[in-house]
């Protein structure tokens, strides 16, 4: 839905990325909903005066999203791109019942991302609208197991993770 109101030129007053990136849509075009104490919506506002009908069809594990309306509609221009990355830190657990020389992975580590999203409108009066959001998507702690014994020395030689200090 979050897409496709940026598409259709509609006003995004309230949205929150994911907390990771989505399998599914790019980073910076995806808006996380959930209920609970401290409950995150997307709002949007429709600034034309013609209607927008929304449509959701639910088929095969995918959800279709699409808008309609009455009138022109807008030139849009939508892109994104990372400007940083972060290593995802790695998190030892021990346990007794681990061999001495077995590392076993609980959780794989997904690095953080900082996304720029850029969405360029021309509208049907030929005026022009830039809006620019940045969203951060923090990394995600590898976990591993290891025996008590183990040495965490021994892994950060065998680690292969990017190391990135800051974002680039």
């Amino acid at each position: 839905l979050h897409a496709a109101a940026l598409l259709a030129g509609l006003d995004v007053v309230s949205r929150a990325p994911h907390s990771r990136p989505s399998a599914y849509i790019r980073m910076g075009f995806d808006a996380t909903v959930a209920l609970g104490p401290a409950p995150i919506d997307l709002r949007l506002k429709n600034p034309t005066a013609a209607p927008v009908v929304v449509h959701a069809r639910a088929h095969r594990g995918a959800l279709d999203v699409w808008l309609e309306g009455r009138g022109p509609a807008p030139e849009v221009r939508l892109t994104s791109e990372i400007v940083g990355r972060v290593g995802y830190p790695r998190t030892i657990a021990r346990d007794p019942l681990v061999p001495e020389d077995v590392v076993k992975i609980r959780s794989f580590g997904i690095p953080g991302y900082r996304v720029r999203r850029v969405r360029e409108l021309r509208l049907p009066d030929g005026t022009t609208r830039r809006d620019v959001r940045e969203d951060v998507y923090p990394p995600v702690p590898e976990v591993v197991v290891v025996a008590p014994s183990l040495d965490a020395a021994r892994l950060e030689l065998e680690d292969g993770r990017d190391r990135d200090p800051a974002p680039r």
